[in-house]
């Protein structure tokens, strides 16, 4: 998992009353980051910074410090997003200050994910700092790999020519003094620092160039979460399928554009109209012929058949061979979908029924995967016109439809690898309501060819120089107690 990272800043301020620019491309802000900004203002006030073509969250509420007022809030990034954020509009504020610092690659998605990010106690000057220094009290993270960042206000009569330091882990990201009026000078500065376990970060000293005997100082530590785990992509080798004219039929059959080698796993998704339920078979022209796992064919709506094929092959498919699908019954607006992956499976395959819908979230069902395999599954849609969005860590192929003219049907298969044994509540959205169908199926990862298993020696870097963990350092949660791991070893090729 990678640790957010700090990518740009910018800086604002006004005299007197009204609004500042702050600029996006200035401070390399692209859709997808997240911005946030640090503010005071010389009148006290509880709303001192907001910003009026576009919506920010507060994440360290307006506080009043000696004779000024500090804050921060955030902002999700989106397309569309001004190229300037137009901000400081609170009408009694007399002067105001904004330092804009970006975070790239973190856990949140959407505004609504702001709230993800955490904030630690409010450290006023006057209470845990000195003369010289602020201090920003810890903060708890919520996951592993957190970005902290420390804001951090102050407010003198004297010039501020000398960079502030830090101690307590963070450093210094950037920094703005701005002199407002004779004896009105304001500096605002970010600092950072990553946390490798969920817990209290160490408190954060910044001593300052200017003796402050006042109470004009204030700092703040905020946990940035780091992105979701996602899993590898699935290994896809090639995919290919059938987009049919004919008008009914009782065979599909699909020819494989290059070959596929013994181990392949090898993933049908097929999409029918037939009056009644059909059975369902599939067979490839090669001797010895493969053995094929079939989901139970299932009915969408009142006609639509769909089902799910999938071997690991243990005779390789040369190019121009064919896979053939038979129905008991002539199938009309029919479709089909393959996916060939080259993840190593064991050939332990086993099919999930199919979970039928009409709502725009797509549930896996009940099929459970083993843990630590690649998971796929067949979507089947009574409209060719659905669009789908999978979720995160999930993979779309190619669509393919039926092509008579009308009425016309469409599948679609999707995979992920790496998961947990549990079902998948959703796999992702379609963009609108209809009836549909989705099955999984699963297929246990082996070992890829080696030499064998070698020892390893793992490492940790503590700051200063890698270190060897004794082997009684090392140990994982059971969910009931922490259990030693009995070896660690890394595989050879």
């Amino acid at each position: 998992m990678t640790v957010p990272t700090t990518v740009g800043s910018t800086t604002a301020y006004v005299g007197g009353v009204g609004t500042m620019s702050l600029s996006r491309a200035t401070a390399n802000a692209v859709t997808g980051d997240v911005v946030l900004i640090a503010s005071t203002s010389i009148t006290v006030g509880t709303t001192i910074f907001d910003c009026t073509n576009a919506t920010f969250v507060t994440i360290s509420p307006a506080a009043v410090m000696g004779t000024r007022t500090c804050q921060v809030i955030a902002r999700y990034v989106e397309a569309g997003d001004p190229a300037s954020y137009i901000c400081g509009t609170g009408a009694t504020s007399t002067g105001k200050v904004g330092l804009m610092i970006t975070v790239r690659g973190s856990g949140i998605t959407s505004q609504a994910e702001l709230s993800k990010i955490i904030k630690g106690p409010l450290g006023l000057r006057n209470v845990t700092g000195t003369v010289l220094t602020n201090v920003a009290n810890g903060v708890v993270t919520p996951e592993n790999d957190s970005l902290v960042l420390t804001a951090s206000f102050e407010a003198t009569t004297a010039n501020e020519t000398v960079t502030p330091v830090f101690s307590g882990g963070a450093t210094l990201v950037t920094w703005s003094t701005t002199v407002l009026g004779a004896t009105q000078v304001e500096t605002v500065l970010w600092g950072s620092k990553s946390q490798l376990l969920p817990s209290l970060t160490s408190a954060d000293t910044i001593t300052y160039q200017n003796n402050q005997s006042a109470t004009n100082g204030a700092a703040v530590q905020i946990a940035i979460p780091p992105p979701a785990f996602i899993p590898n992509t699935p290994a896809l080798l090639t995919q290919f399928g059938t987009d049919p004219a004919m008008a009914s039929g009782t065979t599909e059959v699909i020819t494989v554009p290059s070959t596929l080698p013994v181990g392949t796993l090898v993933v049908v998704g097929f999409v029918g109209i037939a009056a009644l339920n059909p059975t369902f078979t599939i067979a490839d022209s090669v001797t010895p012929d493969n053995t094929w796992v079939m989901s139970t064919a299932q009915l969408a709506g009142f006609t639509t058949n769909i089902v799910l094929f999938s071997s690991v092959l243990t005779t390789a498919l040369p190019a121009g061979s064919t896979l053939t699908i038979t129905s008991s019954q002539s199938m009309s607006r029919r479709c089909s979908a393959v996916a060939a992956f080259n993840n190593p499976c064991t050939g332990s395959i086993t099919h999930g029924a199919f979970n039928e819908t009409s709502a725009t979230i797509i549930s896996g069902g009940s099929h459970t995967p083993a843990a630590d395999s690649l998971v796929f599954g067949v979507l089947g849609f009574n409209s060719a016109g659905r669009v789908f969005t999978p979720d995160p860590g999930w993979t779309a192929y190619t669509k393919h439809l039926s092509t008579v003219g009308s009425g016309e049907r469409s599948v679609q298969l999707v995979a992920r690898s790496g998961v947990a044994a549990t079902p998948f509540a959703r796999v992702g959205l379609i963009d609108s309501s209809g009836v549909m169908l989705c099955g999984l199926g699963s297929a246990v990862l082996g070992a890829p060819p080696s030499t064998g298993w070698i020892p390893g020696v793992m490492k940790y870097w503590d700051g200063t120089a890698w270190i060897t963990p004794s082997p009684t350092a090392i140990k994982y949660w059971d969910g009931t107690a922490w259990q030693q791991v009995p070896a660690i070893k890394v595989w050879q090729p």
